[in-house]
């Protein structure tokens, strides 16, 4: 029988009509084989990526965030868009002109020890997000250990902001009047506040002399999506049925919170602790604000929206801005447009910017801190809006943040840097105090000089 079968089995070069041509080309399974691996593999990179990212981040309005700044996102935008890849480049280009000398300034930097002892990133390729957290969690660790451990007042309560602004005759917008919750008078009910600070108002002798408009700003919610600040255009602003008195009722019992931040919960903790307080500023019109990121006492980039709130001008240290124009929505990268010149530069504004950001902060001996400034075209006055110790990341400026953050993290995985101790916080320092001296004393007064006086 083997023997029939054999010989029935002819070799299929002998077979009549047998597609020769078919036996060359490769089977469908082993076509797809070496591809189908790699997208397999890549899938459950993926997929793990994002159980990761929801074991790290059981909120999921954390997720858009982590996502749009992650490589796998940047990867994907470097390569497949021409326009973000240049974007990459130059910001890549600007970063490695100015790490060595963010590391120069380091190595000159009286660093309080409280916002740098307890900070230690295990590698300077952090993301900025991650960084931010870091000094939270390192923040309530001290608080905790030691309540008077509150150097973290000088950012998120702004009445405490402005007092350390006016302890170092920092310009800023003059403060007419704070109320306060620990007030015995504002005991009570929100609406019994708002009462108390109608009556304060119209006692003008009280206030001393109020020009109309001003601007209420609460001083423990210093979120953007609080909306904490407020218009005044005359005195009965918080009579019964005006806009005003709501908005004030309503954000008295506001406590504030970062949701949407990796950092929110030790930041929650903390500013919980902070009584409600307002204040009413005198209104000083401006023509441009600024927002200035230093690092080690050198101001490394800023920003403004200058001339439109959707287009950004990015301020570079080699005297150029370049406009940033967000595709779509604020999910894509901004796509970044030519070098080039400004009023900003050519009329001396920036030198000035540049020099007070870099004074304030060191003044505080703070690693990285975000300035904000109003400037008046025709005068060249600036003052000084706020600071931020944790300034959010638009993820269409994912690029920039990501090399701020490296520059911020560098000096603390070196250790290349000066530590300063005082019993004073941060917000009681003051660049006039004789025996308690503020950080970095001689650099302070050669940054801020012939802008303000230092003297006194």
């Amino acid at each position: 029988m083997g023997e029939e079968v054999h010989a029935e089995m002819q070799p299929l070069s002998q077979v009549e009509d047998f597609d020769h041509a078919a036996l060359k080309q490769p089977t469908r399974a082993a076509k797809r084989g070496p591809c189908c691996k790699v997208c397999g593999v890549s899938l459950l990179l993926i997929l793990a990526w994002l159980v990761s990212l929801l074991i790290k981040h059981p909120n999921s309005d954390l997720w858009s965030r982590e996502i749009m700044q992650s490589d796998i996102v940047e990867f994907l935008y470097y390569y497949l868009n021409a326009e973000n890849r240049r974007t990459y480049d130059v910001v890549r280009k600007y970063y490695d002109a100015q790490r060595p000398l963010v590391l120069e300034s380091a190595r000159n930097f009286q660093a309080l020890d409280y916002w740098v002892g307890d900070l230690h990133p295990t590698t300077y390729k952090m993301y900025y997000y991650d960084m931010v957290k870091l000094r939270f969690d390192s923040m309530l660790r001290r608080y905790l250990a030691d309540p008077r451990s509150d150097d973290w007042l000088v950012e998120k309560d702004k009445c405490v902001m402005y007092s350390w602004f006016k302890r170092n005759r920092f310009p800023f917008s003059t403060t007419l009047r704070e109320w306060h919750g620990l007030d015995l008078r504002l005991r009570g009910s929100a609406e019994h506040v708002a009462d108390v600070i109608a009556a304060d108002m119209r006692n003008v002798s009280g206030l001393g002399p109020v020009s109309y408009p001003c601007w209420f700003k609460f001083c423990h919610l210093t979120q953007g999506h609080s909306h904490s600040t407020k218009r005044v255009t005359d005195v009965d602003a918080l009579n019964a049925g005006r806009s005003e008195r709501q908005w004030l009722v309503d954000k008295w019992t506001e406590r504030p919170t970062d949701f949407e931040r990796p950092w929110a919960y030790a930041h929650d903790y903390l500013v919980s602790r902070i009584p409600p307080a307002i204040m009413l500023q005198a209104n000083h019109p401006f023509d441009a604000e600024f927002k200035i990121m230093v690092v080690w006492g050198r101001a490394y980039i800023g920003y403004t929206n200058v001339h439109s709130e959707n287009t950004h001008y990015w301020l570079f240290r080699d005297n150029t801005t370049r406009e940033y124009t967000p595709e779509l929505d604020s999910s894509h990268a901004a796509k970044i447009g030519e070098a080039n010149s400004h009023w900003l530069f050519t009329e001396g504004h920036m030198e000035k910017i540049w020099r007070i950001a870099e004074g304030v902060t060191m003044a505080g001996g703070i690693d990285f801190l975000r300035i904000d400034f109003f400037l008046v075209r025709a005068t060249g006055a600036v003052r000084l809006n706020e600071n931020s110790l944790s300034s959010a990341c638009n993820p269409v400026f994912r690029t920039e943040c990501k090399f701020l953050s490296w520059a911020w993290a560098e000096p603390l995985v070196t250790r290349e840097f000066q530590t300063f101790t005082t019993p004073l916080r941060t917000y009681e320092l003051s660049v006039f105090d004789k025996v308690n001296p503020a950080p970095n004393l001689e650099r302070v007064r050669t940054s801020l000089k012939g802008f303000m006086p230092m003297e006194g």
